[in-house]
């Protein structure tokens, strides 16, 4: 069942026809972003602590993060006192959506898989390099001092902590990588906006998909009481809250009785071959995840657990016929990444219309209809591809500086900006709950089909430097950025101005993680509790010292390549099964998430949504569903008030608490 049908009685789907449409080019409101501008700082603290130092909670990696939420929650409370006591002071629903938008981009890059990582990665080779490494000998001369930190004085207090970062003699060394690093990752982001301006009105107006991250955030801000808070709402919001209330007792106080919602493996059960080949495989029952899932198309809930086994299946079958003798069978990252590329081609055929529209406006203007909103997309059509040109000109400039070829930059930044748009269509078609795509990367991609040997060992080391970027594609700024697009639009705001406003955003945030994060290890220690810090960082240079010492990874893997390929024929499979027969309900995008690590974490919630769900609709119909969904909201807004409020105490205290996600 399709999202938009059974959510059309609580308004939730209503974003597409907004009551009151404001002129394109209604301005940005000041104070909004003053607020915002006064929030941004508060939340950098709050997740730069308790995600990068301590590792906990996990806000950023949901796909609307628990952090934004809450404060938007907050916002939407008081302004609602604020329209009893002076309603003239009270914010629009533009100016929170414009808070809200702010927080959001804001999460993306200073959240647990972007610039926590990227910190993780700058001082870990001198850390991690030993004699019996040789790792200064191995690949250091590859590394541009402009891009890591070599000098172990200032790499020492970053990992044993007890010392002041401002003032320090080594701080230096560390503000040397700040401008490339800014740049590198400005210019993508500026890149992957570009492609959502290309992409938006195609999608959100042509092909109108449902956008489902941005519904609740349209209700919360539409004004007066939102039409799910109803009875069963409280009780779902009760039973969340109650499993993270007590859930987090137990964490100060073990003898304290807890809810085991994220304790159980499968694998524990199954110790015998070939079941005990699925390797770990979570049971665990996030009411968040349960309450999202609710929200999500039945078929590509099922979807995404159903190819969650298949790929358990391919092990438990490996282990039966010995093929576990070749090293990665059953190849689930290069049958996700084959997938990847058939979601991406099939994206675009769907839209390759829209872009030869596109590119005559931007090729042709003379050729376009002298209508001011013609000319006025025209202009902003040809902006856009020209920035997006001068950007990648600027970046390979940067990449070629560090060694990077021509060749190679073009290949991997096609790879990247193919996944990315994936990603996003994803996001902006089914909204899952979490989308890590472990395995579906560039630089795996290249070395199967080219070699390591052929890539080069200079290649290979700015692949190493980019690892933190794409490793889990969950912090990812692109679907981020066309969703708060699609909230400008429904509010009225024109889009250029918050695509102004979220730019200078963007390179605020990524600033301020650079001033942040290393004061907060030189205080704290990264070995002490940074857990993604240490993950990262040591994980990129393993990666590149098996990239240029084994001997597997040299010539390219035809078997790898072979399970890509058959990935991606599959997915269009899928595809085509889908169009040509309605009753065909396995998703592409499911293979994708499910055999990715994308789902691995919340498979078993996503089970038992889709049973709960399957049983409203086939023996309550529609009116059932739209019934129970209240009960869903509450499981979602119930565990992130509390969630986020154990993490706001673990603030307070100094002191790590309960984490509600890992």
């Amino acid at each position: 069942m399709a999202l938009a049908e059974p959510l059309e009685s609580l308004q939730l789907n209503k974003p597409s026809a907004p009551p009151e449409r404001r002129p394109a080019a209604w301005r940005l409101s000041k104070r909004a972003v003053a607020v915002g501008l006064l929030l941004l700082p508060l939340n950098t603290y709050w997740i730069g602590q308790v995600e990068g130092v301590w590792h906990g909670l996990h806000m950023t990696v949901c796909s609307l993060p628990m952090n934004a939420l809450l404060l938007l929650i907050l916002l939407v409370s008081v302004n609602q006192l604020i329209l009893r006591v002076r309603p003239r002071w009270a914010f629009s629903q533009a100016e929170l959506l414009t808070i809200y938008m702010m927080l959001l981009i804001q999460s993306v890059f200073i959240g647990h898989d972007n610039l926590v990582g990227l910190h993780g990665v700058l001082p870990a080779a001198t850390w991690y390099n030993t004699s019996a490494r040789q790792w200064d000998t191995l690949f250091f001369q590859y590394l541009p001092d402009w891009l890591v930190v070599k000098d172990w004085e200032a790499v020492k207090p970053f990992y044993l902590g007890g010392d002041s970062f401002y003032g320090s003699p080594t701080v230096g060394a560390w503000f040397r990588v700040i401008p490339a690093w800014t740049a590198i990752i400005f210019l993508l982001f500026v890149m992957v906006t570009c492609l959502n301006v290309l992409l938006s009105k195609q999608w959100a107006e042509k092909e109108r998909l449902a956008y489902p991250l941005v519904q609740l955030p349209m209700e919360l801000t539409r004004g007066g009481a939102p039409p799910f808070l109803q009875k069963s709402f409280w009780f779902g919001f009760g039973i969340a809250a109650a499993i993270d209330l007590i859930n987090g007792l137990h964490y100060l106080y073990p003898n304290v009785p807890h809810f085991r919602v994220k304790e159980l493996d499968a694998s524990q059960f199954l110790t015998e071959p070939p079941w005990n080949a699925i390797g770990s495989t979570p049971l665990r029952f996030y009411p968040f995840v349960i309450g999202f899932a609710y929200l999500l198309p039945l078929d590509l809930c099922n979807s995404a657990w159903f190819f969650y086994l298949f790929g358990k299946l391919q092990r438990i079958v490996g282990s039966m016929m010995g093929w576990f003798q070749y090293p990665r069978f059953p190849f689930q990252g290069e049958q996700a990444a084959g997938a990847t590329m058939a979601v991406c081609l099939v994206a675009l055929w769907m839209t390759r219309g829209h872009l030869q529209e596109v590119l005559r406006k931007v090729f042709l203007p003379t050729r376009v209809p002298h209508l001011i909103a013609d000319r006025a997309e025209s202009r902003l059509y040809r902006v856009t591809f020209a920035l997006f040109l001068l950007c990648g000109v600027a970046l390979w400039m940067i990449c070629r500086a560090a060694g990077m070829s021509s060749g190679i930059f073009t290949a991997f930044f096609l790879l990247y900006f193919i996944i990315s748009t994936t990603v996003t269509r994803i996001r902006a078609e089914i909204g899952p709950p979490a989308h890590s795509m472990l395995f579906v990367n560039p630089q795996d991609i290249l070395i199967v089909h080219l070699g390591a040997a052929a890539v080069g060992p200079q290649n290979l080391s700015i692949f190493a430097l980019f690892w933190w970027f794409n490793r889990l594609n969950r912090n990812h700024p692109m679907p981020t950025a066309l969703e708060c697009f699609r909230m400008a639009e429904l509010a009225g705001i024109s889009k250029v101005k918050v695509w102004a406003l979220l730019s200078v955003v963007a390179l605020f945030s990524v600033l301020s993680c650079f001033f942040l994060y290393p004061a907060l290890f030189y205080r704290d220690g990264a070995v002490k509790a940074a857990a993604e810090v240490l993950w990262v960082g040591q994980d990129t240079f393993l990666r590149l010292d098996g990239w240029l010492r084994n001997t597997d990874v040299q010539q390219p893997n035809r078997l790898a390549q072979g399970f890509m390929v058959g990935g991606f024929v599959f997915a269009l499979l899928l595809s085509v099964l889908r169009t040509r027969f309605l009753w065909f309900s396995l998703h592409p995008m499911g293979y994708v998430l499910g055999l990715s690590y994308a789902v691995d974490f919340y498979w078993a919630a996503l089970v038992v949504t889709s049973v709960i769900k399957t049983v409203l609709l086939r023996y309550g119909g529609a009116n059932m569903y739209r019934k129970a969904l209240p009960f869903f909201i509450g499981l979602i807004i119930g565990e992130c008030i509390v969630a986020c409020a154990w993490s706001l105490l673990a603030l307070a205290l100094h002191k790590p608490m309960y984490d509600a996600w890992w």
